[in-house]
């Protein structure tokens, strides 16, 4: 064999081998990048905080007016959210001792809500709506109910909520919650 056939047949399998392997260079740069960046320590809380008051005093001017500016920004977005949120508000406390002469109150707040009902041992387990009368997103009714156990729930634009939180106790019956109110009388 001579040596021009040699150095032919080690080019060629030279080429065949770098052809073969060239899906391995393609993105070898981030591979690179990313293996040393794992590899970086990681400074802790208090790290940071040291080299923040150890940094010139450009830098850590710059870094300043940066945290300043950023708390000035939450702090308007939320004084004009606060306002937004105040303005819904009702101007007079809703005041709810849940007995008056009348009869009993039932109350919910559910702001967003389009229709309350309320259904119970009471009405035969009928639904009868609650009013929003103010707008202020607190529904409520009026009933006039015998001494003993009662049990309700209300249903919120069509989905049962049985817990109510001004109900004396709660009771699992058919997969659903319920709530109970006992008048004149206590776990009767």
């Amino acid at each position: 064999m001579r040596r021009d056939d040699l150095d032919r047949m080690i080019a060629e399998q030279l080429a065949n081998d770098v052809q073969a392997q060239i899906f391995r260079i393609d993105g070898l740069e981030d591979r690179i990048v990313t293996e040393i960046s794992n590899r970086l320590p990681r400074q802790s809380g208090w790290e940071r905080v040291k080299e923040f008051f150890t940094a010139p005093r450009k830098r850590r001017i710059n870094d300043l007016l940066i945290v300043g500016t950023t708390a000035v920004i939450f702090f308007i977005f939320g004084m004009a959210l606060g306002n937004r949120l105040a303005e819904r508000l009702p101007s007079k406390p809703a005041i709810l001792t849940g007995v008056e002469q009348n009869g009993i109150i039932f109350a919910l707040l559910a702001p967003g809500a389009r229709e309350i009902q309320i259904a119970g041992t009471f009405t035969n387990w009928e639904k009868i709506p609650l009013v929003d009368a103010d707008g202020d997103g607190i529904w409520m009714i009026n009933v006039e109910l015998a001494p003993g156990r009662h049990e309700y729930a209300f249903i919120v634009d069509g989905r049962w909520f049985g817990k109510d939180p001004m109900a004396d106790d709660f009771v699992r019956s058919f997969g659903y919650y319920n709530s109970v109110r006992y008048i004149g009388t206590r776990g009767g």
